[in-house]
């Protein structure tokens, strides 16, 4: 047997790639190139095969009989406020019945949502924050309105308690408000008025939230979304109609809200999300399925971005309101809503569809959720 020391192989041209029909063996292995995606271990890899663990945002390879963690995650986040696990927490699952469900789903692989655990109650039209590793829901439509929970994203398990709102109130922003390490909840509906506050908690200590400041005016059914600086609101305000102001506050900074535009339309029933300069209002249009877009560091007015797509079961003049949202800093995923046509019959919705919000296009779908239903909370982070 003859030994041939080789230092290169190199096609015509060197910048070829290789190809070996016939494969070649390293320590008496044969060496084939495999690779799998798929939420649970493959059954029979071979020697130097990738696993992209789609439940866990992951990559292993195969080495010396087992699938090692090569320490590396599909889209990482961009964003201080978010993560590749998205989270879907309560809702409104039918004749105003509230849900302490909470679905998870891996926003950088399509697939049906997972149960991640339970609320401590009952709730929808919550506000939601993250500081990627934890994340936290404010506020219901029970008796303890006033209550704050949080979940560290990547265990799995129920909610436990973080403290107080300043006041009790349902219907708060929804969508993530906050820089990662404050995080605000605004507005709502006081039990007697509509809210103009705004609460603040640092998400890392569990307490009670403290008064950061004070909207523009008292607003309910509405969408907050962020960046690293500004918190913006946006739809529909406190005299019941439907309204396209926007505000914004400096999240790190105690200080009223001020002015920052409008959305193109009259809208309610709307929620928010974001990557790091960009931020998307969805849903609440009567009649099309609306999503806009700002540029978060640049007050002003909101564009058109694109479309929902149809929701299966609607009426051809549905649409689609009460949702919820989140973000890993490029994907948005959008679930947990409802469609009503122009008459008001509503159907509960479990799809969950998605948007990569650099991209002007119509959503794509994405999976389902465990259960239909609307006006839970939305929120994302860190898998691992």
């Amino acid at each position: 047997m003859s030994t041939f020391k080789v230092d290169s192989i190199a096609g015509e041209v060197p910048t070829d790639v290789i190809n070996l029909p016939n494969k070649f063996k390293v320590g008496g292995n044969t060496i084939e190139q495999g690779y799998t995606a798929s939420a649970t271990e493959p059954s029979s890899p071979n020697e130097g095969d990738f696993w992209w663990d789609t439940a866990n945002s992951k990559v292993f390879r195969y080495i010396n009989g087992g699938f090692k963690d090569v320490g590396a995650t599909g889209y990482s986040p961009t964003i201080a406020w978010g993560g590749s696990r998205a989270l879907f927490a309560g809702g409104n699952v039918g004749s105003n019945t509230s849900s302490d469900t909470i679905d998870y789903v891996s926003i950088p692989t399509q697939g049906n949502a997972a149960d991640f655990g339970n609320l401590l109650e009952i709730s929808r039209e919550i506000g939601t924050g993250s500081n990627s590793n934890r994340a936290f829901f404010a506020g219901n439509n029970n008796s303890n309105r006033d209550k704050i929970e949080y979940v560290t994203v990547a265990t799995t398990a129920n909610s436990a308690d973080f403290g107080n709102l300043t006041e009790q109130k349902m219907r708060v922003a929804a969508g993530v408000m906050g820089d990662g390490t404050y995080g605000l909840i605004s507005g709502g509906w006081n039990t007697s008025a509509y809210s103009d506050v705004i609460d603040r908690v640092t998400i890392a200590t569990t307490g009670n939230a403290i008064d950061h400041g004070d909207l523009v005016a008292g607003t309910d059914d509405f969408a907050g979304l962020s960046d690293a600086t500004h918190a913006v609101t946006g739809g529909r305000g406190g005299n019941g109609s439907r309204l396209d102001t926007i505000d914004y506050v400096t999240i790190a900074t105690a200080a009223n809200a001020i002015d920052f535009g409008d959305i193109s339309a009259n809208v309610d029933g709307v929620c928010g999300a974001s990557d790091a300069t960009r931020g998307l209002f969805m849903g609440g249009l009567s009649n099309a399925s609306f999503i806009d877009y700002i540029t978060i560091a640049t007050p002003g007015n909101s564009t058109n971005f694109a479309d929902f797509v149809a929701g299966g079961n609607e009426n051809s003049d549905g649409y689609t309101l009460s949702g919820c949202a989140s973000s890993n800093g490029v994907r948005v995923v959008y679930g947990a809503a409802r469609w009503e046509n122009s008459v008001g019959s509503t159907v509960h919705n479990n799809t969950i569809q998605f948007l990569v919000v650099q991209t002007i296009a119509n959503a794509t779908d994405f999976g389902d959720l465990t259960l239909a239903r609307f006006d839970c909370g939305g929120a994302s982070g860190s898998a691992i």
